[in-house]
This record gives C-alpha cells, sequence and structure tokens, in this order.
C-alpha cells in the first residue's frame, strides 16, 4: 500500500500506492462523520498535511461554481499546490509561485480562517496572502464544515 523513496541513506518519504490512494474516499467519509462530533472544537493544532487532507475532505463541490483558480501554499518549509477547475478540486505538494493566490506562513492560521471562522485580519500576523484577494476570500469559503450531531445525555445514576 505504500511505495517508499530514498532521500539520504538514513530517510524515507512514504507515498501511498495508486491502490492505496483509491482507499481516500472511505477516510474523506470518515472526516466528515468525525467533524459532526459535538466535542469537535475548530482550532486546534493541525500539521501542513492535515490541513491539506481536511480541505480535499471538506471541499463542498457545490460552492466552486464557475471558479477557476490556482491556489499555493506555503507552510514552514513545504509548498502544495491546489487547482480548482471545471467544478473540481486538486490539493497536493507542488510549486506555489505562479499560483494566483498564495498563502505564507502557519497552517494553523490558514486553518482558523478556513474553519474557525477567523477574518484574514485576525491572521494578518501569522499568515500573509498575495495574489487576488477577492479570489482568496471566495477561496477560504469552500470548506464549510457540518453541523454538529446533537449531544447525547449520559444515563443518571441516581
Amino acid at each position: 500500500m505504500f511505495a517508499a523513496a530514498c532521500l539520504r541513506p538514513a530517510s524515507q518519504i512514504y507515498e501511498l500506492t495508486e491502490w492505496g490512494r483509491e482507499s481516500e474516499i472511505l477516510f474523506q467519509v470518515l472526516g466528515r462523520w468525525a467533524c459532526r462530533s459535538p466535542t469537535m472544537q475548530p482550532g486546534m493544532p493541525m500539521s501542513n498535511a492535515s490541513v491539506i487532507l481536511s480541505m480535499r475532505t471538506m471541499i463542498d463541490r457545490s460552492r466552486i461554481g464557475d471558479m477557476n483558480a490556482t491556489i499555493g501554499l506555503r507552510l514552514g518549509d513545504e509548498e502544495f499546490r491546489l487547482v480548482i477547475k471545471g467544478g473540481d478540486f486538486t490539493a497536493g505538494r507542488g510549486e506555489a509561485a505562479g499560483a494566483d493566490v498564495i498563502f505564507s506562513g502557519d497552517p494553523n492560521a490558514l486553518a482558523g480562517l478556513i474553519y474557525g471562522g477567523l477574518a484574514f485580519e485576525d491572521v494578518a500576523a501569522a499568515l500573509q496572502v498575495d495574489g487576488n484577494r477577492t479570489l482568496a476570500e471566495r477561496f477560504v469559503r469552500l470548506f464549510p464544515l457540518p453541523p454538529k450531531a446533537p449531544a447525547t445525555a449520559t444515563p443518571s445514576s441516581g
């Protein structure tokens, strides 16, 4: 399910094989289900990979409309390229340069902007936005969280 590529003698990077990538839909359904937990709190720390995977999971394709854009992310030492075209969305590692919008900085500030209801001004110290600002504002609204599941009462002992 995983293929390894050797970078240096002491390190390896693992990547899903094509067969392994077929399982992504299962994890997306599980991720959307987990987001509905009454105890799940947006704003918890996320890694770069978690932010990208969450976007691939939470994208609401009905909100894309006629949007065609390339979004670049520079999160720490890593770069990602997101493409919105023809109603579809792809996200993965790639060069951010040349994108219509580039977000640079803290992945948790980006997650707060997308999922936490923060405004661009709220994250300005931790996240730089270059490029088409109108497109950036439209982009961050493509990932709504589902409504919370009802909290269940625990049986009382008495």
